[in-house]
């Protein structure tokens, strides 16, 4: 029967695991040090959500534009998109018309004014 002995550890072996333990504690905290300055670097200006009670009065809400898209145009609404342009909130309205044309309609998101239409608007049937 044959016995294995081990052999004794050598200088190298043990070096390993001490730059592997140092690797790992360097790597721990460098995680650490990013995580934590994400944390508490402040955020970029459009990156900010403003309060609820300050955006219920830059904008009206979105019902309000769906009846006032009802009463200016026929057709089916593909996409809403609210954006803020030189400090102004806009809704930026994708739709499709009855013939098959796509306009892309701009409101002023406080006044519920029309800015913009973009896109071949349908022409009436003649009857």
């Amino acid at each position: 029967m044959r016995t294995y002995q081990q052999k004794p550890s050598t200088h190298s072996d043990r070096s390993f695991v001490t730059w592997a333990i140092i690797l790992t504690l360097i790597t721990w905290a460098i995680v650490l040090a990013v995580g934590l300055g994400w944390s508490v670097l402040p955020a970029h200006a459009e990156d900010e959500t403003l309060p609820y009670d300050q955006l219920k009065t830059e904008f009206a809400p979105i019902q309000q534009l769906l009846t006032r898209i009802n009463q200016d145009f026929d057709g089916i609404i593909l996409e809403i998109e609210l954006e803020e342009d030189d400090a102004q909130w806009i809704y930026e309205v994708k739709l499709l018309t009855p013939q098959g044309n796509v306009l892309e309609v701009e409101y002023d998101a406080k006044s519920m004014d029309r800015l913009n239409v973009n896109g071949r608007r349908d022409t009436p049937n003649p009857s």
